[in-house]
């Protein structure tokens, strides 16, 4: 509860001071008087974050730059997009948000289907944020048993939060709303650099540390435009066809990782490699159309 209330009453004190330097320059001890704080504490939170989200010291006082549109453009579209975060999420950075500008539009909707995250899973995300960063272990309970793991990374697939981590050395996930009575640990992990290098190349929550394949598609002209507009990754190729068709490459490290594309873009797109995968695939439609 101590960690809760030190939270919330940070980013309350955040938001306050984004407010008050965007109306004026003002000094820390001016600030620190109004919020009833000490100077030390102003001067962490100007120079931890407020620093880096558009506030510029001028002399011996601070003030919040003004916003060009695009700026204005992408604080909103952040905010739009918190609010599908759950409740708890959004009332923290909205504040946040409103405090780095002085107002908001409704120009944006975002369907996103994510899963709402409560105060608890906020906390529990910030503990292993803060493990990640000082290569701690934690321990967790997990599906009703417990772990000591040593966590890499927090990701999201399909609107679902997630935790990649090693447990002892064998790589796992962990999704991070079902994870309780999280601690963290004096024992310190120590994550080789080619790990975090594969997770970068993770398409989903099916992606695992095993060797990868190689995944060649082809794709149909009434759906290419579907897949020109999205930014290739690092190991993805697209070679296209004079008819407006195209093969797109990539690799992948489970089956799973290559399925949901594959069923959503039926009839228009068809595995040509590797073999096994596209008989998987038509072992699913056969047993679909019998029924």
């Amino acid at each position: 509860m101590e960690v809760k209330r030190k939270l919330n009453e940070r980013y309350k004190r955040i938001s306050q001071i984004a407010e008050l330097i965007s109306n004026k320059a003002m000094g820390t001890q001016e600030i620190a008087s109004r919020l009833k704080v000490c100077v030390k504490t102003i001067q962490r939170d100007l120079n931890q974050v407020l620093s880096k989200n558009g506030a510029v010291k001028i002399g011996k006082k601070w003030k919040m730059e003004e916003l060009c549109d695009e700026n204005q453009l992408i604080i909103t579209a952040l905010d739009t997009l918190a609010n599908n975060l759950g409740k708890e999420f959004y009332a923290k950075a909205h504040g946040l948000l409103k405090g780095l500008s002085s107002s908001f539009n409704n120009s944006f909707y975002i369907c996103e289907n994510n899963e709402k995250l409560e105060l608890a899973d906020l906390d529990n995300m910030l503990k292993i944020e803060q493990a990640i960063t000082k290569h701690n272990l934690i321990e967790i309970k997990y599906n009703n048993k417990k772990y000591k793991i040593a966590p890499i990374k927090i990701a999201m697939f399909d609107g679902f939060w997630y935790v990649f981590a090693m447990d002892k050395k064998v790589f796992k996930k962990f999704h991070l709303k079902s994870i309780k009575e999280l601690e963290i640990l004096s024992e310190y992990s120590f994550i080789p650099s080619d790990i975090e290098s594969k997770i970068k190349r993770a398409k989903s929550a099916w992606f695992n540390l095993a060797d990868s394949f190689t995944v060649r598609l082809w794709v149909s002209s009434e759906i290419a435009k579907y897949f020109d507009r999205k930014p290739l990754n690092n190991d993805e190729m697209i070679y296209k066809n004079s008819d407006g068709s195209f093969e797109i490459e990539f690799m992948a490290t489970h089956i799973m990782e290559v399925k949901p594309l594959i069923y959503r873009y039926l009839p228009h797109i068809r595995v040509l490699e590797p073999d096994f995968l596209a008989d998987e695939i038509e072992s699913d439609l056969n047993k679909y159309l019998k029924g």
